[in-house]
């Protein structure tokens, strides 16, 4: 195996797809959201409202991000 082949959840967290946004974090979003249970809808709207200023389009992330929380309230509305 290639010394330079990162592997396991460490490996994968280091190497963040498309940019920095999230491996530059001192917690990032995923190890945050898997470390406390989180479901679809609060991960992705903590993920939207993390990287807001870092991808050029705030406010269409916080748009994203209270998308997810809009959609969570219906899901607990609906039972």
């Amino acid at each position: 195996m290639d010394s330079k082949i990162k592997t396991g959840v460490l490996g994968a967290l280091a190497d963040q797809v498309g940019g920095n946004h999230y491996s530059k974090l001192k917690i990032q979003p995923m190890e945050y959201s898997m470390a406390n249970d989180l479901n679809a809808c609060q991960h992705t709207a903590i993920k939207y409202i993390t990287r807001c200023y870092d991808k050029g389009t705030p406010i269409q992330d916080l748009d994203k991000a209270i998308h997810c929380l809009k959609m969570l309230k219906g899901f607990i509305n609906e039972g």
